[in-house]
Formats: C-alpha cells, structure tokens, sequence
C-alpha cells in the first residue's frame, strides 16, 4: 500500500513528470534553456518582496507575484537540470 502524500506537489514537481523521460531535449533547445536567466529587474524584485515579506509582510497580490516568481524558478531549474542531462547523455 502506497501513503498518500499530504504536501501537493509543486508545479516544478508536476512539469518534471510531464515531460517523457525517454525523449531527449534536442541539442540547440537546451543549450538556449541554459542560457536563459531572470534579468536584473526581476532579480531586485524579488529580493524588496522578501525583504518587505521579513519586515512588514506582503498584501495578498504581493504574495501572488512573489509566488509566480518562484515558481517560475522553480520551473526555470527543472528545465536547466534537463538540459544538462541530455546535453551530457549526448556527448557520452
């Protein structure tokens, strides 16, 4: 018998399983997820939300941005750990 988790999965953890396991990023797409980053705009945003959320706490549409952008992170880093591993699968 299997437990039942009781934490819901993260959109990161539902967007893993969602891509076939056994069909390869091609080359030239993960080496463009790779490159990609977050400019320095959204970067400083983050860090006033957190420091805001620490110190004062956020309004509800504040939290929801915040939320959006780690998740965004979060699916931002799955993609780039996919990357790397069918780019490294590739050269072996």
């Amino acid at each position: 018998m299997v437990a039942e988790k009781t934490v819901p999965d993260s959109m990161a953890e539902i967007l893993s399983r969602a891509f076939d396991s056994s069909a390869a990023m091609p080359a030239a797409a993960a080496e463009l997820v790779l490159k990609a980053r977050f400019p320095e705009m959204d970067l400083k945003r983050v860090d006033a939300l957190l420091e805001k959320k620490r110190d004062s706490g956020l309004s509800s549409d504040e939290e929801e941005l915040l939320r959006d952008y780690l998740n965004a992170d979060s699916v931002l880093t799955v993609l780039k750990s996919r990357a790397r591993r069918d780019l490294q699968n590739a050269k072996a």
